[in-house]
């Protein structure tokens, strides 16, 4: 079985924080954890640490974090997550109002599990501000693992609502054993997400930590059901399948390939993952 280090900052978050709650990973884009606070506390958040030592909302400091997008012009991109970013709905759409002055900024996402675990308390007076006023592409990430989640009414009529908004809707998952590992709960899953106008984007292998172990699935388990699963879904329903390490994403190869998983490499060349 394939296996990440233990540790408790798998994607080195801290490494990249270039304001608190401000990280620049990547070149051409920002992740804004908008506030620490969160109410879904998820057994296999990779961010759970960071939650559980919160003894506040912890906000972000939007002035500092503005001028910081703005004396970076390769910035194109900026993602808001957390913590669960809708919580801070006022703060949100404030920042997508600032945000959206800044000439280089082009592309705004909203990462969150609100849809899922709480709809009843989508901020949706802000959202309605948000889609309005904003004049660049919004994209919104739900996070969703399993298809039971989506077959509650509120939840279905919250991506309906996302979508007449004119968010563009894409999904997150995470395998997690005995709970999504299997063809058919991926299909499903998979599918009515496409049904309801998800686009499933990426399927994450989780991120093994001291809270999380149990949750994680054989790489080569998953590889087997990623293979089986483009037989049976569109490739409109096919989410790209990861590791997420220190220096990026980086893709599995499924069983159409003829390769050997006898360990992983970032984009360093650093091995990260052996049997």
């Amino acid at each position: 079985m394939l296996q990440k280090q233990l540790t408790k900052d798998p994607l080195a978050e801290k490494k990249h924080e270039v304001l608190p709650q401000l990280i620049h990973k990547y070149h051409n884009r920002v992740l804004c954890l908008l506030t620490t606070e969160c109410h879904a506390h998820c057994s296999f958040c990779f961010r759970r640490n960071l939650h559980q030592t919160q003894n506040k909302k912890n906000p972000i400091n939007l002035e500092t974090i503005i001028q910081y997008v703005k004396k970076n012009p390769s910035i194109n991109e900026f993602i808001f997550s957390g913590g669960e970013p809708l919580l801070e709905g006022q703060l949100l759409e404030q920042a997508v109002f600032e945000l959206e002055k800044i000439k280089h900024l082009k592309v705004l996402r909203i990462h969150s599990r609100l849809p899922i675990i709480n709809p009843q308390i989508m901020p949706w007076k802000n959202l309605e501000k948000i889609a309005q006023t904003s004049h660049n592409p919004l994209y919104f990430v739900i996070h969703v693992n399993r298809y039971e989640e989506l077959t509650q009414a509120n939840v279905k009529k919250t991506i309906e609502k996302l979508r007449a908004l004119g968010f563009i809707l894409l999904s997150h998952t995470v395998f997690l054993k005995n709970i999504n590992d299997n063809l058919n709960a991926l299909r499903k899953l998979f599918n009515k997400l496409v049904e309801l106008g998800v686009k499933p984007y990426y399927i994450f292998h989780c991120d093994n930590m001291q809270h999380t172990k149990q949750f994680v699935v054989d790489l080569e388990k998953e590889r087997a059901l990623m293979s089986q699963l483009r037989q049976v879904v569109s490739g409109l329903a096919f989410p790209l399948h990861v590791i997420d390490s220190e220096n990026g994403k980086i893709p599995i190869p499924n069983n159409s390939w003829q390769c050997r998983l006898n360990y992983f490499t970032d984009f360093d060349g650093k091995k990260i993952s052996a049997i």
